[in-house]
């Protein structure tokens, strides 16, 4: 289990970015029933821009430091490379070879839960629920 925590996912699990409430955008709320994890994301949307991404909720380091690498990956990208980035982790997360995941920066931790595919869905929370956000 020790790769599944690397020290840059404990690292945004004790210290998340991007954090807390987001008032006037478009929010999205996803729950995970199996163990508890809940996010909820809320963007600041300019000119088909991500000005701003927030989460909020409670959960497992890996859902938390996902929301938190996800909110500091995309902050600024368009709708369009958000989307990119996003399938471009999750081809990485469900492919049947190792991934080369260099192109995904700091996302290729979140890499390791490959090997632990019951904590995949915790890893994934955050991220579909930007695409649920993206859809509004």
């Amino acid at each position: 289990m020790g790769d599944l925590y690397q020290d840059i996912l404990l690292d945004h699990h004790r210290n998340p970015r991007h954090f807390g409430e987001l008032g006037g955008g478009p929010t999205v709320e996803r729950k995970n029933p199996l163990c508890g994890d809940a996010i909820r994301l809320a963007m600041d949307p300019a000119d088909n821009r991500i000005c701003d991404l927030r989460f909020d909720g409670h959960g497992c380091a890996l859902s938390i430091a996902s929301a938190s690498l996800m909110c500091c990956a995309l902050r600024d990208k368009d709708a369009g490379a958000a989307r990119a980035v996003a399938a471009e982790l999750m081809t990485a997360l469900t492919a049947k070879e190792p991934p080369d995941a260099a192109g995904l920066g700091e996302l290729a931790c979140l890499t390791t839960v490959r090997d632990f595919p019951m904590r995949l869905n915790c890893v994934t929370l955050p991220w579909t629920a930007l695409d649920e956000l993206l859809g509004k």
